[in-house]
């Protein structure tokens, strides 16, 4: 199912109209292409069938483990030195009752089920990641197996002072064995 959108029925964006975040629950139908306005100069940078993706979901992906070596070498990468990430005794002792998990670490390594996976076209070829938030309904631990799957919650056309760009938002569950959400992260992917 790598990249390939399934399911359907009217999204639940938890966006509203101005872009800013909205309570999840009760949206009725999904936002309909632009019509009026900035983004009806030239040819939009979303196409009819871009639309048609909202509210589509991918995944769960290819699974990936927490492996210890994974997550020190992580850690050393982003500058992060607190002992629970490396020492198993300060991890036994925190919290967290073992190794976490940096709450950033499956951004970098999925190959499968995250955003990158969703296959949007677009008429815009640059891309940069906007912004993420992260929730956490359970830590996830050193040698717990997780997977991605990701629901494309938004589109949304705008003009700004240097052109037109599109905002993406997803929604990406992480799935533990016993498919426990884990995490969610929503993400904003800006594309010119």
């Amino acid at each position: 199912m790598n990249g390939t959108p399934s399911g359907g029925g009217a999204p639940d964006s938890g966006w509203t109209a101005g872009g800013t975040r909205g309570v999840a629950g009760g949206a009725s139908g999904g936002p309909a292409a632009p019509s009026g306005g900035d983004a009806d100069v030239g040819e939009s940078l979303v196409p009819p069938e871009a639309w048609e993706l909202i509210g589509r979901q991918i995944g769960p992906g290819k699974p990936l483990t927490v492996y210890a070596n994974d997550v020190e070498r992580f850690c050393r990468t982003i500058g992060e030195d607190n002992p629970i990430f490396f020492d198993e005794k300060a991890a036994r002792q925190s919290v967290y009752g073992g190794r976490p998990m940096p709450l950033t670490f499956p951004l970098t390594r999925f190959e499968s089920g995250d955003e990158r996976s969703f296959q949007v076209p677009l008429h815009a070829t640059r891309r940069v990641r906007g912004e993420d938030e992260l929730i956490v309904l359970r830590p996830i631990k050193v040698g717990d197996t997780i997977r991605a799957r990701t629901r494309l919650v938004d589109i949304q056309e705008k003009t700004g002072r240097t052109g037109r760009m599109v905002f993406l938002r997803f929604e990406t569950e992480y799935l533990l064995d016993d498919d426990e959400v884990a995490m969610i992260v929503r993400t904003t992917i800006v594309r010119r």
